[in-house]
This record gives C-alpha cells, sequence and structure tokens, in this order.
C-alpha cells in the first residue's frame, strides 16, 4: 500500500480519536452547558456551540432532533412546557445532541475538502452505484477506494449485507468508513430496514 493511502487512513483514525474525545467531554458537561447556551442563545463559536447540529430547518429541530426522529420516539416539544417541561426538554436535547449527534459541528468545521476527485485508485468495487459510492440500505455490496481532493488523499469503504441466522434472526449490515464531501465517516450498524 502506498505511504500517502496509509496516511490518508492514519489522519482518519486520529480525527476519530479527536471526535471520541470531544463526544465524551460533551456528554459529561453536557447538563452544565445546554442551561448557559439556552440563555446565550448558542452563538457560533461558543463553548456548546461544538456539541450542536445546526444543519437542520429550524431552531426546534437542531436543539431537539429532526421531526422523523421526534415523531418515531413520540416527541412533542410543544407540550413540554413549565419547570418540568424545562427537564424534559433537557433530556430530550441530550439524547439528540450528546448521545446521537455528538459534536456535529465540530465534525463540520474539520470537514474534507471539497471539490474535484483526482487520483482516484480503486481496490474494491462490488455492487451498483460507481466505486466511489456508498453502500447502503438499497445498494448491496462492497467498496473500497483512495482519492484526491485539493492536495488531500481520502479513502472510502463500506459494505453493505443481509445477514440472516436460521429463521430467527434477519438484518442488514452496513459499515461505512472514509471521508464523504460533508464529513468524515464513521458507521457500523445493524438494520432490520426493508427493502422495497
Amino acid at each position: 500500500m502506498k505511504l500517502k493511502n496509509i496516511w490518508a487512513i492514519t489522519r482518519w483514525l486520529l480525527l476519530g480519536v479527536a471526535f471520541g474525545v470531544m463526544a465524551f467531554i460533551g456528554i459529561l458537561i453536557f447538563h452544565i452547558v445546554y442551561p448557559i447556551e439556552c440563555i446565550w442563545g448558542w452563538k457560533k463559536y461558543s463553548f456548546g456551540w461544538w456539541f450542536v447540529n445546526r444543519d437542520e430547518k429550524d431552531e426546534i429541530s437542531n436543539l431537539y432532533g429532526d421531526e422523523g426522529w421526534r415523531e418515531r420516539n413520540d416527541i412533542v416539544i410543544e407540550d413540554m412546557t413549565g419547570f418540568i417541561g424545562w427537564f424534559q426538554r433537557s433530556y430530550v436535547a441530550f439524547r439528540w445532541m450528546a448521545l446521537r449527534n455528538p459534536t456535529w459541528n465540530f465534525k463540520l468545521w474539520v470537514r474534507p475538502k471539497n471539490g474535484p476527485l483526482s487520483d482516484i485508485d480503486i481496490l474494491i468495487d462490488e455492487g451498483p452505484g460507481g466505486a466511489l459510492t456508498y453502500r447502503n440500505h438499497t445498494l448491496f455490496g462492497e467498496q473500497y477506494g483512495f482519492f484526491t481532493v485539493g492536495g488531500t488523499r481520502y479513502f472510502r469503504y463500506s459494505i453493505s449485507k443481509h445477514v440472516k441466522f436460521l429463521w430467527i434472526w434477519e438484518r442488514h449490515w452496513i459499515v461505512q468508513l472514509g471521508s464523504s464531501s460533508e464529513r468524515y465517516i464513521y458507521k457500523n450498524k445493524w438494520s432490520s430496514r426493508q427493502i422495497s
């Protein structure tokens, strides 16, 4: 393997450690930062801002989860009022920001470069979707490749397989690692989503 490819994986691993440390810190200090930032207003680059998801369409979705997530979890923020409601909202925000999307803005701040891909080196391309397209719930197979954007080397690896254990257990195993155009990816999940 070429040294520049090894460095792409090493950089990704080191960033993963940084994301993990930031997520751990976010979990530990969330209940101190949340009340302060609610008063402060979650201003850009304030201490709590690094732990917030700011990509959603409105303030409620940024702090308490997107509509789909809230619906799946039977969460109605508008019903959480008064003194007890504040603690309920705090718990929902903890689940969304500290546990589900930890350090979202920090991840976007250190995002990979955007631009045209060059020096593409494909090692595995099995299944539909193209050699650098992440495999997911609908694109089964495996892909692994390296590429350069703006002088920086990146990689993508993903696998999506249907796994069945006798008649008892049936899931999709999805692994996505490397860099997308928006962020670094670290996903390993078992999904029971049905394929149509």
